[in-house]
């Protein structure tokens, strides 16, 4: 399948979805905890996302710009923790890597804390904050890429069992049971994506579901139909969006739409030329005035004959007089009166 419309980016929606804590605190306690309520969103609070620092090599110091997609510090019995969560839609093969800079990123931080206490406070002591990165995935193929360390290299049987090793909490979303997610958001998007997989891109499944406008922009930013979601989404003026009418409508629209192009290339080849008016009446124009007018398409020569003979053809054009009734084009009926 293609990638997701260009228009939104599945960082940046992700992003914005588990910033609020009820969210964050959900998905977490299902991927980290087995469902059970560890965290509340009155235990959490966000953090600083940018992990940028500078790794000071003797006479080779290097700086690493980089920033989290989400980072929380959490209380658990008060003892505190770092997670965070790290959306993917593709598949990286260096995510152990990454993962890996990131969480040492964050320990330095800590580490550079405790160096500037110190030159105060005598007494301070080192004592690290565990964090926890968990690697969302949203991608339709089944996750290939390594999870560890060690899954990138090649070792000798030597130092196989002493080497360290860093490994990748890396969560497959189509796996989840979504039904063990307490934020029905949440709960929507998860489904939301895996029904979408299953019925292999078909947005009927969509029709029995309701869903936030957050929900639905997400999902937007993560299928290949997003565009056309998209499109629905933004019809909706609701805060909460029945998709089965919001579906209907749209592709109602879209067939009244191309009922309306077919018939004005159809006029332009016989006519040669439409005025403004007529355009406009007929853009304007319902699906079953389109249907008579498509019906009666074939009596009509030129724009002449529907505006000035109104006596030969005004019974096989009431129908398109009646258009311009409904329209108010108050220049076409006086022609026709």
């Amino acid at each position: 399948m293609r990638l997701a419309t260009p228009l939104l980016k599945p960082d940046a929606t992700l992003k914005n979805f588990f910033h609020y804590k009820s969210r964050f605190a959900d998905i977490i306690n299902l991927v980290c905890f087995d469902g059970q309520p560890i965290l509340s969103r009155n235990s959490l609070s966000n953090e600083d996302t940018d992990m940028s620092t500078v790794f000071d090599f003797d006479e080779h110091p290097i700086s690493f710009n980089a920033y989290r997609d989400t980072l929380v510090k959490v209380s658990v019995g008060g003892i505190y923790a770092l997670i965070a969560i790290e959306n993917q839609k593709a598949i990286d093969y260096h995510i152990p890597v990454r993962t890996f800079v990131y969480d040492a990123s964050s320990y330095k931080k800590q580490y550079q804390d405790y160096l500037d206490e110190k030159k105060w406070n005598k007494e301070a002591k080192l004592k690290l904050i565990p964090i926890i990165t968990v690697v969302l995935y949203y991608g339709e193929r089944k996750w290939s890429g390594p999870r560890t360390l060690l899954d990138m290299m090649e070792l000798p049987e030597e130092m196989k069992g002493i080497m360290n090793d860093w490994n990748t909490h890396i969560i497959d979303v189509k796996e989840l049971d979504a039904s063990l997610l307490t934020d029905k958001d949440n709960r929507d998007l998860i489904e939301g994506l895996q029904m979408f997989y299953k019925w292999q891109g078909d947005l009927e499944f969509f029709k029995e579901r309701k869903m936030s406008r957050d929900t639905a922009i997400v999902l937007a930013s993560l299928v290949d139909k997003g565009e056309e979601l998209l499109k629905i989404i933004r019809k909706e003026e609701k805060e909460e969006i029945d998709m089965c009418e919001s579906i209907d409508n749209f592709r109602k629209k879209a067939v009244q739409e191309g009922m309306c192009l077919t018939i004005l290339k159809q006029l332009n080849k016989k006519v040669g030329y439409l005025s403004s008016e007529v355009v406009t009446m007929i853009e304007n124009s319902s699906r079953e005035q389109l249907e008579k007018l498509a019906v009666e398409i074939v009596s009509i020569k030129d724009e002449h004959d529907i505006f000035v003979n109104k006596t030969k053809y005004k019974e096989s054009l009431y129908n398109f007089v009646e258009l311009c009734y409904f329209n108010k084009c108050s220049s076409v009926l006086s022609l026709l009166s």
